[in-house]
């Protein structure tokens, strides 16, 4: 009897949400992706290693970090990521629009140009076309934008957001 009670209580719980596995995204970075003319590591930047096995799990994940110590590297990555594996629709916000146009035109250009794998994403959906605002990488795409005006908050629908430096967009917006 007890354990007929058990079952039909477990059977009553509705399902657990489905977790993504991460396990694939630090071995797709190690494989596919070049820094500065150098294969993706976390060498100098172990600290990371813990941000890394998390970036693809959880559906809400906020990093608090100062600058310039390779978070934005590993957002963009995770982007990346998901666009190619998972055929994601994201969009990154930056504060400003001439922040997303310079995030696009440097970050972004610098990752696609170094790894040929990345170019050979987006050459094969985008076939030259050069938008700063919008990246198709294989089934999915990535957006960059400002965050100055409400319209283009809400402009796009996305399966990934990416909110970086949140703290500098106009907070009405958010």
């Amino acid at each position: 009897v007890a354990q007929a009670r058990a079952q039909a209580a477990q059977a009553s719980r509705p399902p657990a949400p489905p977790t993504r596995k991460a396990a694939g995204f630090i071995p797709w970075c190690r494989e596919r992706i070049l820094v500065r003319d150098q294969a993706w590591s976390l060498a100098g930047h172990e600290y990371l290693q813990e941000p890394y096995e998390v970036a693809t799990v959880h559906p809400n994940i906020v990093f608090e970090k100062a600058a310039q110590v390779g978070g934005s590297t590993l957002v963009l990555l995770a982007a990346f990521y998901a666009c190619d594996r998972w055929a994601a629709k994201v969009i990154y916000y930056l504060s400003t629009d001439q922040d997303a146009f310079d995030f696009s035109n440097d970050r972004v250009n610098i990752l696609i140009d170094e790894s040929p794998y990345l170019a050979q994403l987006v050459e094969e959906r985008d076939r030259g076309r050069d938008n700063v605002g919008l990246r198709h990488v294989g089934r999915g795409s990535l957006f960059c934008r400002g965050m100055f005006t409400r319209r283009k908050v809400k402009a796009v629908d996305a399966d990934v957001l990416v909110l970086d430096e949140l703290d500098e967009a106009d907070q009405h917006n958010k």
